[in-house]
């Protein structure tokens, strides 16, 4: 038999091993030094946590301790630094690029400021067409909230307290859900 791990070793301890298994891992201690030198350090561990006291925690222990914890936050010169590798590493990369390539640093320049107006301008319409989804979004809602509550004031004198309530509520989801709908189809353009 191979020797043994120390996961058998603390379920023969805790007697927790079949018969056979039990019998096995005695067969083995007899004839392995070893593991029966590794057996009796965990068996003399295991009776001195046994005779290790208890202590109960006082009350708000847990709070003391936590509030006494700040959160780590990086400086403001850990950031400078940060940026300033940054600067340096693009600053590198660019006259390596501009050591190798054949292209000039005018041209350069008027490549990266076009490619920077093309973006900015897509953006700005990416977020204009998003403002105004938003704004028809809006406005879908508030009409239909109107409308929840002119069919909810007509019916008033007829129905429960309990009734309206429940069908503020219900429009209200409803709402929401074709809010989300619309949100995922038109906004994040979901083609399902």
């Amino acid at each position: 038999m191979k020797c043994l791990d120390p996961a058998e070793m603390y379920s023969y301890l805790d007697e927790d091993l079949t018969d056979q298994k039990k019998a096995d891992v005695e067969n083995h201690l007899a004839s392995c030094r070893k593991c029966r030198q590794s057996m009796e350090k965990k068996q003399r561990m295991l009776e001195a946590l046994k005779n290790i006291p208890c202590y109960k925690t006082p009350k708000g222990f847990t709070n003391q301790i936590m509030s006494k914890i700040k959160p780590v936050r990086p400086s403001p010169s850990d950031w400078f630094k940060a940026g300033t590798a940054a600067v340096i590493f693009i600053t590198a990369v660019s006259l390596l690029f501009f050591a190798f390539s054949k292209q000039g640093l005018a041209d350069f320049a008027v490549n990266f400021f076009q490619s920077a107006i093309n973006l900015s301008r897509e953006a700005l319409v990416t977020s204009i067409k998003f403002f105004k989804s938003m704004g028809v979004l809006i406005h879908i809602s508030l009409q239909l909230i109107g409308l929840i509550l002119k069919s909810i004031r007509s019916v008033t004198p007829v129905v429960s307290t309990e009734i309206q309530i429940f069908s503020v509520l219900f429009a209200i989801l409803i709402t929401l859900l074709v809010i989300l709908s619309m949100k995922q189809k038109y906004i994040l353009g979901d083609k399902r």
